[in-house]
């Protein structure tokens, strides 16, 4: 999720990224992106993971 671009997303790819944290991870050269942001994660061409809305009580 990228606020102010087109359709408010943005795609990296995972050769970029040069640091796995706690909260976020870090691509080159120095841009930091909260796991919060992800929407969808690809891995050789299979979704491997795709953010779901949270339920509300």
């Amino acid at each position: 999720m990228h606020r102010g671009v087109p359709g408010d997303t943005k795609t990296v790819s995972g050769k970029n990224i040069v640091n796995i944290g706690h909260l976020f991870f870090t691509l080159f050269p120095d841009t930091m992106i909260p796991y919060h942001r992800i929407l969808q994660i690809k891995y050789k061409g299979k979704t491997i993971y795709v953010k779901t809305a949270p339920e509300h009580i």
